[in-house]
């Protein structure tokens, strides 16, 4: 499963909220995704991206 597809089913599961804290988000996607499937440089833009509000 692609990284954009995980983040979707991350939404689905643990509802919208999870993409407005960056620190619960980075907690969540810790335990959601799989060892390896999103490096470390992923994550950290990710968490970045929920920090600054582009999901919001």
């Amino acid at each position: 499963m692609e990284l954009h597809e995980r983040l979707h089913a991350l939404g689905v599961e643990l509802g919208t909220g999870v993409f407005d804290d960056a620190d619960s988000f980075r907690g969540a996607l810790d335990d959601f995704l799989d060892e390896g499937s999103a490096s470390t440089g992923d994550i950290n833009l990710l968490v970045d991206a929920v920090r600054l509000g582009a999901f919001g």
